[in-house]
């Protein structure tokens, strides 16, 4: 994953968590100047999930069940809790649906993030879950992401015509942490365009995972040896992850809003403005950044922008401005 795609998401995630903090029922009121991390996304099988969301920390501590929204949307506070994740969806019908986060930011849920990582780790997603404090103290987190973007690559080219169908280029979106939303089109769209089974009890994963078309019930071939040379991911696709050496600090009103850990810090701010908008759609526009001080161990600068967020089944519109301060570890 590129330094300008890792950033991009740190970004949207700080962005829209003011939105969150404000509006949804299940997260703790923020006391200005706390520290303040969490992971929101959509869950989804192309109708948003109807159910509760749970994640598991690298310690076995439990989030709780969270309810889903109505429009698929989760946010779940994990300040006080130690990386990587493992998040599991429940519906109605008990059917469960797994993802895994390698800190806080967006990360999705659906049967996609599920086949991924049945197919890094050959293990049934619910076993992982059940047996996550054994799993996780075991896990390299550079080999896990590597592991599942190798798996999310996969799953890409397999399905590459079924993104093509729906206006998407497998290559360029990343089904973990591409926010989106539960509403038939883009990412969406292809999770209802398709059904995806896995049968963990099969000798091997070739045989373990069918996916047919929603439409037609054909097969969609799923060849876990397929050629990837042809496909040009540079480093996109991937679930990657937001380490890196600096302390942020972001300030909304003179306010200390959210102050992170370990995250990388952008090299090249042009690009960045230009890369937010790209990256965030429709939710945000009229990005503008103004540098105050860039030197090789502190960069800050303001960041002003139009958002507007879908939460709780509610439209928020509003312009924000922000202080970014970044200070190497």
């Amino acid at each position: 994953m590129t330094f300008v795609k890792k950033f991009t998401i740190l970004v949207l995630f700080i962005l829209t968590m003011p939105f969150i903090t404000a509006c949804s029922d299940n997260d703790n009121d923020n006391d200005g100047g706390a520290t303040l991390l969490k992971v929101i996304g959509t869950a989804a099988t192309g109708a948003p999930i109807v159910g509760d969301v749970e994640l598991l920390d690298a310690n076995n501590a439990t989030s709780g069940l969270i309810n889903i929204g109505a429009d698929g949307s989760f946010s779940i506070d994990v300040s006080n809790m130690t990386a990587p994740f493992l998040l599991q969806a429940t519906n109605l019908d008990g059917d469960t649906y797994h993802s895994l986060a390698t800190g806080a930011g967006v990360t999705n849920i659906s049967p996609l993030t599920d086949l991924a990582l049945y197919i890094a780790s050959e293990t049934s997603p619910s076993e992982l879950y059940s047996d996550w404090v054994n799993v996780v103290a075991d896990l390299n987190s550079s080999t896990l992401s590597s592991d599942l973007d190798a798996a999310a690559q996969k799953i890409y080219a397999n399905l590459e015509t079924v993104y093509s169908d729906n206006g998407l280029e497998a290559e360029d979106f990343d089904f973990f942490s591409t926010p989106f939303q539960a509403d038939g089109t883009g990412l969406d769209a292809v999770l209802d365009a398709i059904n995806v089974e896995i049968n963990a009890a099969a000798p091997s994963i070739a045989e373990a995972v069918q996916i047919t078309r929603s439409d037609s019930s054909a097969l969609i071939p799923f060849n876990i040896d397929i050629d990837l040379s042809q496909i040009d991911f540079d480093g996109d696709g991937s679930i990657g992850d937001i380490s890196g050496n600096w302390t942020l600090t972001v300030s909304v009103g003179g306010i200390t809003a959210v102050t992170i850990n370990n995250v990388p810090a952008p090299d090249d701010l042009s690009i960045v403005e230009e890369q937010i908008e790209s990256q965030a759609g429709d939710v945000i526009s009229n990005v503008q950044i103004s540098v105050l001080e860039d030197t090789a161990t502190r960069k800050e600068f303001d960041i002003s922008y139009d958002i507007q967020v879908d939460v709780n089944g509610q439209s928020i519109s509003q312009t924000i401005s922000a202080n970014y301060v970044y200070v190497l570890n």
